[in-house]
């Protein structure tokens, strides 16, 4: 699956030169209205019995104001097309893209800043531009992903069928930036219940309302997340990792399967849930005991270790210090 890279740094510089060419365009099109009227007059003037010199004078002047401010704008825009073209050429992480007016007028919208979040540009399948909002963990989920992720995915037998298991494995390594040996939940001091908290959220006849809500308030504050999705069939479930949601998403009742952005414990890729087919799935181990949708994300106490804070503050301080 391909993403697009971050491309945050030129939005604003692309976002001026649309804003310059809608207004020169506007402007040319009334200009142009205007040098109809004046061509008119000029004509209306030439079919009068007793020709006034100071009317032609008066069109004549009018209509080469108007031509050489249509010219003006016309360089206008080529001026910001090109300048446009050379954003899209020069720029790392823009130059692979071929993007259309209204995909620039996208990459283009100022979407507010979160506090514990950075925007991303994702390119789907079929080549659409999505802005999401991904968690601003020490080691950030794109980089998280290709670099260590798919290496410890469940395809290359690091953890085989505990996708469980290498959920809290992604949320603990991008939060402390640090990589875990195989056997961490063996010892007392990594084991689930310190490190990562089991959070049943509702029950399955109450539906998945407080799921979400977990969801959008954690990763607000930047907290990658384990989450119960569906499996391959009806009796089986799964778990991936939630790092963001789409910017259009303004509230937890807003969240869905085709915009909540993860990390499949599969094979380690990065997506929407629905590119793996999944979604959030009340489930339980036994016939006896109610279905329910489980969250699971960074307890309080891991959050408030000495480990945890030295390395968060140490991330986030060499990340300022590389931007």
């Amino acid at each position: 699956m391909e993403e697009m890279p971050n491309v945050s740094y030129n939005r604003i510089k692309i976002n001026e030169s649309l804003i310059e060419l809608e207004t020169a365009k506007s402007n040319l099109e009334a200009m142009v209205g205007e040098l109809e009227v004046a061509l008119d007059r000029l004509l209306n003037v030439k079919g009068m019995e007793y020709i006034d010199a100071g009317s032609i004078g008066s069109c004549l002047t009018e209509i080469d104001t108007q031509t050489s401010n249509t010219a003006s704008l016309i360089g206008m825009i080529k001026n910001n097309q090109a300048l446009i073209e050379e954003f899209k050429k020069d720029s790392d992480e823009a130059r692979v893209f071929n993007l259309s007016l209204d995909g620039l007028m996208n990459l283009a919208y100022n979407y507010p800043k979160q506090e514990n979040m950075f925007i991303h540009y994702f390119k789907d399948k079929t080549g659409k531009i999505i802005p999401c909002y991904l968690t601003d963990t020490p080691r950030n989920p794109i980089d998280y992903a290709s670099e260590r992720a798919s290496k410890i995915c469940q395809l290359n037998g690091f953890c085989k069928k505990k996708c469980m298991d290498l959920s809290f494995y992604y949320v603990m390594e991008m939060l402390s930036n640090h990589e875990y040996s195989k056997d961490v939940f063996r010892q007392l001091k990594y084991s689930p219940e310190i490190q990562i908290s089991n959070r049943i959220v509702s029950k399955e006849e109450e539906g998945p309302k407080a799921a979400y809500q977990f969801i959008y308030d954690e990763l607000k504050k930047g907290h990658p997340l384990g989450l119960q999705v569906t499996g391959s069939s009806d009796a089986t479930r799964h778990w991936v990792t939630v790092v963001g949601y789409s910017c259009d998403v303004e509230d937890a009742d807003k969240l869905s399967a085709d915009n909540i952005f993860v990390i499949d414990c599969v094979n380690g890729e990065f997506g929407r849930l629905s590119d793996f087919n999944r979604d959030i799935k009340a489930w339980s181990s036994s016939k006896d005991k109610p279905r329910v949708y489980q969250v699971c994300g960074p307890t309080e106490k891991y959050l408030k270790t000495d480990r945890f804070i030295n390395r968060y503050r140490e991330s986030k301080n060499n990340r300022k210090e590389n931007n």
